[in-house]
């Protein structure tokens, strides 16, 4: 899917679906390591500040992370080094082509990324997402905004809990919600949580959005 059709496609499938109320469905899988991702969310952010009124939209972010638990060491990985494990020639074009195009287009919605990020998992901030769409797709998105804006921007790691509080509260997330996610963070049982999540939403939705999504083998393909 090219990037300037994600949106166009996005309505499409919400006209689709079948309701027959007008709603615009637009549904978001958000990886939390990749700077697409977040240039993606600030365009839809700025979209959406140019309507009228998105009382129509229907939006649900959807956690999800390209490599699986025990990747990367616990403090993470540099994003130079982490585009050499793919070697040499993949490398070269990542560093001297892809990240370079990635820098020029999140500059001119207003992001400055920045080289030093470490790549992590993202256990903690997924299933943070999780929660902060049960408060609503608006919600959703700001918090994402905040966790990614905090990474790409601020060199933070996005699974600290203290970090977490902070932006799901900043995002319109109640206190007794954010509470009790910091708290389920501390546990160290979020991968389980998110996984069963996940078993239950691909159920649900994973038909519709594979017949709209034209790559099947790799959802890592809507952020490339």
């Amino acid at each position: 899917m090219k990037r300037t059709n994600m949106i166009q496609e996005t309505k499409s499938f919400g006209r689709n679906s079948g309701d027959g109320d007008g709603i615009i469905e637009i549904i978001v899988v958000v990886d939390f390591m990749c700077p697409w991702t977040y240039i993606g969310l600030r365009c839809l952010e700025l979209a959406m500040q140019k309507r009228v009124t998105n009382d129509d939209v229907r939006l649900e972010l959807v956690p999800y992370e390209f490599n699986k638990p025990g990747t990367y060491p616990s403090d993470g990985i540099g994003w130079v080094d982490y585009c050499n494990t793919f070697g040499p020639t993949k490398a070269r074009y990542l560093l001297d082509d892809k990240l370079p195009h990635a820098f020029a287009t999140a500059e001119s919605v207003g992001i400055g990324l920045r080289l030093k990020r470490r790549i992590v998992h993202t256990h903690n901030i997924n299933f943070a997402l999780i929660k902060a769409q049960q408060s609503g797709g608006q919600v959703a998105l700001a918090f994402a905004l905040r966790a990614l804006r905090d990474h790409f921007e601020g060199l933070h790691d996005p699974n600290t809990p203290e970090l977490i509080n902070k932006q799901l509260l900043e995002a319109g997330v109640s206190t007794e919600v954010t509470a009790e996610v910091v708290a389920t963070i501390r546990t160290g049982v979020v991968l389980m949580i998110i996984q069963q999540w996940h078993c239950c939403f691909w159920r649900r939705n994973g038909r519709k959005i594979l017949e709209l999504h034209p790559y099947r083998s790799s959802l890592c393909d809507m952020t490339e």
